[in-house]
C-alpha cells in the first residue's frame, strides 16, 4: 500500500461498506480519485480492513480522518461518497470537527458529500 498520493490540489474519497447484519460486522474500503497532471483519472485504494468498533458516525469519522492523514491528503479533500446511511451524515459532521480542531482547517462535511443512493 502506498503512504503517499501525489494529488493534485483536491480528489475525491469514496467510503463503501460491507454489512453482515447478523454478526454486526463491517468492512470498510476507502478509495482515492483523482485527474493526474498528464490529465488521466487515477484511483487509488487508501484502506480495505474490518472494522472492529461499532459502525457510528463518529467512530468513522475518526477512522476516516486516520486514514486521510496516513497518506497526508486530508488537506486536498474536495468531497466523500458514501451511501444514504444516517451515520454517514453524522459521520460528514464529525469529519468536519476533526478538521477544524485538530487540523485548524474548515471544511463543510455538509457542503462536500455526496450520498448516492445505490452503491
Amino acid at each position: 500500500m502506498i503512504h503517499s498520493l501525489n494529488l493534485p490540489d483536491t480528489g475525491v474519497i469514496i467510503l463503501q461498506y460491507w454489512f453482515n447484519i447478523h454478526a454486526n460486522d463491517c468492512a470498510l474500503a476507502i478509495t482515492a480519485h483523482y485527474v493526474d497532471d498528464n490529465f488521466q483519472l487515477r484511483e487509488e485504494l487508501l484502506e480495505f480492513q474490518h472494522v472492529a468498533e461499532r459502525h457510528t458516525g463518529v467512530n468513522l469519522a475518526c477512522h476516516v480522518h486516520r486514514v486521510l492523514h496516513k497518506y497526508d491528503i486530508y488537506d486536498k479533500l474536495y468531497c466523500i461518497t458514501t451511501d444514504n446511511a444516517a451515520n454517514n451524515t453524522t459521520m460528514m459532521r464529525f469529519l468536519s470537527h476533526l478538521f477544524n480542531v485538530e487540523d485548524n482547517m474548515k471544511w463543510s462535511g455538509a457542503d462536500h458529500h455526496i450520498p448516492a443512493s445505490h452503491m
